[in-house]
C-alpha cells in the first residue's frame, strides 16, 4: 500500500514536469539567455545611436553660430567684421569643434567595435562585465564630450 502511494505521489510530481518540457510555449533556458544577450546588444546599440545623433545635432547647432559669426563684414571699415570678433578666437573654437567631432567619430567606431566583441562572447559572466564597462566607459565618454561642447557654447557666447 505504501509503495503504492509513493508511486502515485511520484507520478504526480512526474506528470506536470514532463508536461512542461514538451509545452512548446515555455522558453528553454538557453533560448532565454540567447534573448537576453541580443536584448542587451542592440541596447547598447541603440544607445550609443541615440547619442550619436544628439550629439550631431548639438555640433551642427554650435557650427551655425560659428559661421554666423564668422560671416564677411558688413562694413570693410570694422576691423574684426560686424561682430568684433577676433579672427584666431574663432579659428580657435573651430578647430576644437572639429576635434571633438573627430573625438566623438574615433569613440563610435571603438564602441561598435567593442560591442561586436561583446556580441561575440557567449553567454558568460565575462560578456556581462564587459557590456556593463561599456555602459559605464560610454557614460563617462559622453559627460566628457557634454562638457566640451559647453565649454565651446560658453565661448561663443561671451563673442555675443
Amino acid at each position: 500500500m505504501k509503495a503504492l502511494i509513493l508511486a502515485a505521489l511520484l507520478l504526480a510530481g512526474a506528470f506536470p514536469a514532463a508536461a512542461q518540457t514538451n509545452n512548446p510555449v515555455a522558453p528553454i533556458p538557453r533560448q532565454e539567455n540567447q534573448i537576453r544577450r541580443q536584448t542587451q546588444i542592440e541596447e547598447l546599440r541603440r544607445d550609443q545611436q541615440m547619442n550619436g545623433l544628439t550629439q550631431q545635432q548639438e555640433i551642427a547647432r554650435l557650427q551655425q553660430q560659428i559661421d554666423s559669426l564668422n560671416s564677411p563684414p558688413d562694413n570693410p571699415n570694422v576691423p574684426n567684421g560686424p561682430n568684433n570678433v577676433n579672427q584666431a578666437d574663432l579659428n580657435r573654437l573651430q578647430l576644437e569643434l572639429d576635434r571633438l567631432q573627430n573625438e566623438q567619430q574615433l569613440a563610435r567606431l571603438e564602441a561598435e567595435r567593442r560591442i561586436v566583441q561583446i556580441e561575440r562572447q557567449g553567454d558568460t559572466a565575462r560578456r556581462r562585465r564587459w557590456a556593463a564597462q561599456l555602459a559605464r566607459e560610454q557614460q563617462a565618454g559622453r559627460l566628457a564630450q557634454r562638457q566640451k561642447l559647453a565649454d565651446i557654447e560658453e565661448a561663443l557666447r561671451r563673442f555675443r
